[in-house]
């Protein structure tokens, strides 16, 4: 194992280093990437391959992009508070506005 001592980048506090240890016998930077690297696309058949485009077609009309609520007694909660221009505000600032000429 190598280590260096380099200068650190602060001129303020010239005796701070920081230290970098690179390992003299051991796998590359390219070699550690390269196994984490994801699987080659493989070819498909075409059969395979439009089986595979109808069932994305099929999920993808099956989307759900509405508003679905999950915690009933939040809503309720949240309908019962005061609200201004949609936001929730205390309860004395709303009765100031609901009385405001």
């Amino acid at each position: 194992m190598v280590i260096t001592t380099l200068p650190s980048l602060s001129e303020t506090k010239p005796s701070l280093h920081l230290k970098i240890c690179l390992p003299k016998d051991g796998p590359s930077a390219a070699q550690l990437a390269h196994e984490r690297s994801p699987p080659p696309a493989t070819r498909d058949s075409i059969e395979e391959r439009r089986k595979k485009i109808s069932r994305y077609m099929k999920k993808r009309t099956r989307r759900n992009f509405g508003r679905n609520i999950k915690y009933a007694c939040r809503k309720v909660l949240a309908d019962s508070q005061p609200r201004v221009r949609g936001r929730f505000a205390k309860a004395k600032v709303h009765e100031m506005t609901a009385t405001a000429p």
